[in-house]
C-alpha cells in the first residue's frame, strides 16, 4: 500500500511480528498502479491494504452520498450550497485543487453533523492456495503464528 505514517508503524509492527517468528521480510510501498500490477503478477505474498478505494478521486465516493439529487444521498443532505461546492470540485481541472474542493466538502458535511462517522472494519483478503490458517478474527486481526505458506 502507499506509505502513510500509519501504514508505515502498521507494516514494521507485522514485520517485526514474522520476523520473531522465522519468517523473513522485506517492506515495500507502492502506488496504486504499482499495486494493481502485483496484484495479477502472481507474486505477492504478503501485504497490508490499509485502504485502496476503487477510485482514485474522492469526488467519485462524496459526490454520491451528498449530492441532493443523488439517490445514495442516505442522509437527507438537501443543502445547495453543498451542491455548489461539489459542483466547484468536479469541475476543477487541477488535481490539487480539486482535491482541495473535496477536501472542503467533506469538511462542510462533517461541520454540519450530517455524517457521523463511527466506525467501520471490513477486511477483504485475497490469498493464493499455498497460504494456510490465515483467519481473521472479529476485529480483523490475524495470529501470525498459525499461518503457513507451503513452496
Amino acid at each position: 500500500s502507499e506509505a502513510t505514517g500509519a501504514t508505515t508503524a502498521l507494516m514494521a509492527v507485522v514485520a517485526r511480528s514474522l520476523e520473531a517468528v522465522g519468517i523473513p521480510t522485506a517492506r515495500r510501498s507502492l502506488g496504486l498502479d504499482a499495486y494493481q500490477r502485483l496484484l495479477v503478477s502472481g507474486q505477492q505474498e504478503l501485504f497490508t491494504l490499509s485502504w485502496l478505494g476503487g477510485y482514485r478521486s474522492a469526488g467519485d465516493y462524496l459526490d454520491p452520498l451528498l449530492r441532493s439529487s443523488s439517490p445514495d444521498n442516505l442522509v437527507g443532505l438537501r443543502d445547495p450550497g453543498m451542491d455548489r461546492v461539489l459542483d466547484l470540485a468536479r469541475a476543477a481541472a487541477d488535481p490539487a485543487v480539486a482535491a482541495q474542493r473535496w477536501a472542503e466538502a467533506e469538511r462542510s458535511a462533517l461541520a454540519s453533523a450530517v455524517l457521523v462517522p463511527i466506525a467501520q472494519f471490513r477486511t477483504q483478503a485475497v490469498v493464493a492456495a499455498r497460504v494456510l490458517h490465515l483467519q481473521h478474527a472479529l476485529d480483523g486481526t490475524v495470529d501470525w503464528t498459525l499461518v503457513q505458506v507451503t513452496g
